[in-house]
């Protein structure tokens, strides 16, 4: 049974999600600096706007919308490739067949290291998003 993760970590999916992230951080390094992985800023805002628009932090919105701006992203290309995954990846948490199918599709378009970076990109936002909310929550409860 996969686990889908909601606005704040439960013990079931805190551990599964820190290690996750921890193997993409490579990826995700590689996404700015990688040889046959590094992607446009317009590509890396693009994807980063859109999993902001469905996983909402208000840190994000703030800090990618200007990173966009800066990068020259008016708005994301709802068709781009880069877009839809970043758009199922942010519904489904990650996780399941309908994100498989997407990266699959991905890959199949601009291939398997840029798409490997763009899952990269999605795992460092739904991680850092989500790791914020929750430290978040804690702190409001004992404040």
């Amino acid at each position: 049974m996969s686990l889908k993760v909601g606005k704040i970590y439960e013990w079931k999916t805190l551990v599964a999600n820190h290690t996750q992230f921890a193997a993409m951080l490579p990826s995700y390094l590689a996404s700015y600096i990688g040889f046959s992985s590094r992607l446009d800023p317009i590509v890396i805002e693009s994807v980063m706007v859109t999993m902001n628009s469905y996983n909402t932090c208000p840190y994000c919105t703030g800090l990618h919308g200007q990173l966009a701006r800066m990068s020259g992203l008016s708005e994301p290309d709802p068709s781009d490739p880069h877009v839809v995954y970043a758009k199922t990846f942010a519904l489904e948490s990650g996780r399941g067949g309908d994100v498989e199918a997407a990266h699959a599709k991905l890959v199949g378009v601009i291939g398997a290291a840029k798409a490997k970076a763009v899952r990269a990109l999605c795992w460092a936002l739904l991680w850092g998003k989500t790791t914020g909310n929750s430290i978040n929550a804690a702190r409001d409860k004992f404040l």
